[in-house]
């Protein structure tokens, strides 16, 4: 119904794709076998749940329909897509989430925020097990893991607006 700002294809099947949206939802889509031949308009799940638009989606890299989706409320939640259940969420945001990623083995949940720390999460307990101040810049910043190294890789800005790239220990930032 709004702009799509994020979406994410679910490792464990091909068809399936979430996209996260301005209209406060996220929602899971399947692709039929053969591909398209017309415009999706139904998804197969609607996740209500958030109160503002929904910025982020990831699916998790190891369980199977399971969704990260991060919102304007600053708010974390964890999804079981083949209910449309939310699951958990996942305190300690007081401002905008601008990125949101799994570790490789889906055991450590990273994200970015406006106040601009990167934070490492424990998404079983919710946890927040490591947190620091990446960029100082006020421009967006974002997070992913390096595969299997279980290293973090932060892109943001500094005060004059430079570009600054960092590789952070998630235990020991």
């Amino acid at each position: 119904k709004a702009a799509v700002l994020d979406l994410s294809f679910n490792p464990f099947n091909d068809n399936l794709i979430a996209s996260a949206s301005e209209d406060c939802y996220a929602r899971v889509w399947n692709i039929p076998d053969g591909g398209l031949t017309e415009s999706l308009t139904e998804p197969v799940q609607t996740l209500i749940g958030h109160k503002r638009k929904v910025g982020n989606c990831e699916f998790h890299p190891q369980a199977n329909n399971v969704l990260v989706t991060t919102a304007g409320d600053y708010k974390v939640k964890l999804w079981d897509i083949s209910t449309g259940d939310c699951k958990f969420d996942i305190p300690g945001h007081k401002e905008i989430i601008q990125s949101v990623a799994w570790n490789h083995k889906g055991d450590l949940l990273a994200t970015t925020s406006k106040d601009k720390q990167t934070r490492v999460f424990d998404p079983r307990s919710g946890e927040c097990i490591s947190q620091v101040q990446a960029h100082v810049g006020v421009k967006g910043s974002r997070v992913i893991f390096l595969g299997e190294k279980e290293k973090l890789f932060t892109i943001g800005f500094g005060r004059s607006s430079d570009r600054q790239f960092s590789i952070w220990d998630p235990r020991n930032m």
